[in-house]
């Protein structure tokens, strides 16, 4: 809003103003500091921060951070943040209110994004996602909580991992999605405690309590079960 309190940081040369660089919306208690041309704050997001980067929007969404990125959006996701990376999202659609603590992290990586849960986190990778909902989830197969958002997640490096759905306190670490990715979650009941960890391609826990290990292609098929090819004990 133009027509708002607003404290104006510029560039200047023998005096004339160049550019401006950096706001603070005073009203609004909302903060834009690099391209001010690309980089915005809509919607009622006070205590938000855009810093450094281009081309970044936070809507709707208080307290939340948007640093040194581009390309990036918070969308009604309160306390939530982006770090460096390009092309991240974090977007909690039906909450247009900001009203819920979400609490989302995206550091890092290229195209990852976050959709509806909270507390959940993203680490480098590319191509990942944790969502609550996807076209072609398997309807069968899950277990456990029936909770409808993904919470307490982990992706940490990789590409094309999803977290999907119901899913709790799960992670898929370094794991190499190349053409289907791997996946934790069903599209009807909850996966709670389970990982896709250093695996290839094609990898899906939808059960709770289980862990695929260095694999690809293998779909869980029961809860509290480790998933690995060949293992080597030694003394």
């Amino acid at each position: 809003d133009k027509n708002s309190p607003r404290l104006s940081f510029k560039e200047t040369e023998g005096g004339v103003d160049i550019k401006e660089v950096g706001r603070i919306d005073v009203g609004k208690e909302q903060y834009t500091f690099g391209d001010l041309d690309t980089n915005d704050i809509e919607g009622d997001s006070a205590g938000s921060l855009i810093l450094g980067g281009f081309n970044n929007k936070i809507t709707g969404s208080k307290v939340a951070s948007i640093i040194g990125s581009s390309g990036s959006v918070v969308l009604s996701s309160s306390y939530s943040t982006i770090i460096s990376g390009k092309g991240s999202v974090i977007n909690r659609q039906f909450d247009s209110s900001g009203a819920v603590i979400a609490a989302n992290l995206t550091i890092g990586g290229n195209a990852n994004h976050i959709y509806i849960g909270s507390f959940n986190a993203m680490i480098a990778g590319a191509g990942n996602k944790i969502l609550s909902q996807s076209k072609g989830a398997p309807a069968d197969g899950g277990d456990g909580n029936t909770n409808a958002a993904p919470q307490h997640n982990v992706v940490l490096g990789g590409s094309l991992g999803t977290i999907q759905h119901n899913v709790q306190y799960s992670t898929i670490l370094a794991s190499a999605g190349s053409i289907n990715g791997n996946l934790i979650g069903t599209g009807s009941q909850g996966v709670n405690t389970s990982a896709i960890i250093a695996c290839g391609d094609n990898n899906k826990v939808y059960h709770s309590n289980s862990v695929i290990i260095g694999m690809e292609d293998k779909t869980t098929d029961n809860k509290n079960t480790v998933y690995v090819k060949n293992l080597s004990a030694g003394g």
